[in-house]
């Protein structure tokens, strides 16, 4: 069974990665044109002169001279980009490697929600091809095209209590971008919190393996790099700044403004609303109707309601969040957004 999972999430890879090649490496734009480039010059520079690309590169805002002392982050995210700076055409090297990230985010999701035995997986797939706006934000090759589809495997092991599994994924996540591990803790909190309202207890082995994965990306990343704490204290007090009077230096980038709400019913945008909204109200009844009975889940039940409810509180936060803090909950959101 897992492997036939396995295979036919690589056809959906391979489905998918054709579909982009034919849509957007073949025509003459670019996705988009702020960080896009940065992370994959970014990742050129680090195969051309290892760690110290982070202190030395000023070919781009994020640098230790613009930033008081502290570099852009290296992270899953440019070893990613390595492979594909080998290529003499450094813009179609550029679009490739966004085709495949996209690719591999969609194989993951396709691959979560096949093993919790969701009918019709591959409707859910062509949901999200049919956005413009999802292709649009998914080829923009940055750290959230993949976050949401690991978020997702992640509360699947989270729920099913396998410890093991979930440490690697934890720790691959954390060092994919290690500034996205809060939702990760989030994540652990919600499903606990569901699996409590379900079955009236608690594993705490999930949430062992989340602590210890972020402890060993924490002492790798210290031992390579020497300013982990330094990195969390300055991401501590833009995040301070932005709650206490929602004001950023123009250093950190537009996406770290605030979302008008009506920008959620614009265009296809509306897509996805009307789904989340759907949804909620699904989850919300199918709480009020077992509340306080007596009835059993089966396993597959059990699943789908912790995943349910866990899902339902996190994508609500994550929307709040993008709506009254700050915009990169929404980068967050768009891939959240689908695990309905």
């Amino acid at each position: 069974m897992l492997n036939s999972d396995i295979a036919v999430s690589f056809l959906v890879f391979l489905g998918a990665f054709l579909l982009f090649f034919l849509i957007y490496v073949e025509n003459s734009g670019v996705s988009t044109l702020d960080d896009h480039f940065f992370h994959f010059e970014y990742a050129r520079q680090i195969r051309m002169h290892g760690f110290s690309a982070a202190n030395d590169f000023e070919g781009i805002f994020f640098t230790k001279r613009a930033q008081n002392g502290i570099s852009s982050r290296i992270s899953g995210l440019q070893a990613f980009f390595i492979p594909f700076t080998f290529f003499s055409d450094k813009l179609l090297a550029l679009k490739l490697a966004d085709t495949c990230l996209l690719a591999i985010s969609l194989a993951v999701f396709f691959y979560t929600i096949k093993s919790f035995e969701v009918k019709k997986p591959y409707f859910y797939i062509l949901f999200l091809l049919s956005s413009y706006f999802f292709i649009f934000r998914g080829l923009a090759g940055r750290a959230f095209v993949l976050d949401a589809s690991l978020l997702l495997l992640e509360i699947k092991l989270m729920i099913e209590k396998k410890p093991r599994s979930l440490f690697f994924v934890s720790l691959f996540h954390f060092w994919w971008h290690f500034s996205r591990f809060f939702f990760v803790f989030l994540a652990i909190g919600l499903v606990e919190a569901a699996r409590y309202l379900i079955k009236q207890k608690i594993d705490v082995k999930p949430a062992g393996a989340v602590l210890f994965a972020f402890i060993v990306s924490f002492l790798t990343q210290e031992l390579l790099f020497g300013d982990t704490m330094f990195f969390l204290n300055k991401r501590w007090l833009v995040a301070k700044s932005i709650l206490s009077n929602n004001t950023i230096s123009a250093i950190q980038g537009v996406g770290l403004f605030d979302i008008n709400p009506s920008f959620l019913f614009n265009g296809d945008n509306l897509l996805f609303t009307g789904a989340f909204i759907l949804s909620t109200a699904v989850i919300l009844t199918f709480y009020f109707k077992t509340r306080g009975g007596k009835r059993i889940f089966n396993e597959k039940e059990e699943k789908l309601a912790i995943a349910g409810y866990a899902l339902l509180a996190l994508n609500g936060i994550i929307l709040l969040g993008a709506i009254a803090i700050n915009g990169r909950f929404f980068d967050f959101s768009i891939g959240t957004l689908w695990h309905y």
